[in-house]
């Protein structure tokens, strides 16, 4: 995994986003807590019916990435 984001949809709008983090040497037992935390911090907010998907995308769409490149233009 290259990166990862969290995002809180309602009715197909967008309503949280959780920064995106590079992964490239992190850990996963690192990773596993990163995730835990950021979905029991979505929970409080959300409550306990929030849903979980993933969905990959490659790593030319990173959003961290894709920043990056813009800021260098």
């Amino acid at each position: 995994m290259h990166a990862i984001e969290f995002w809180v949809t309602e009715h197909g709008a967008v309503v949280k986003r959780v920064k995106p983090k590079h992964l490239k040497g992190v850990p996963q037992r690192q990773l596993r807590s990163h995730i835990k935390q950021v979905i029991a911090l979505l929970q409080a907010e959300f409550g306990d019916a929030l849903l979980v998907s993933e969905a990959r995308q490659p790593v030319a769409m990173c959003p961290i990435c894709a920043q990056e490149r813009e800021a260098h233009g």
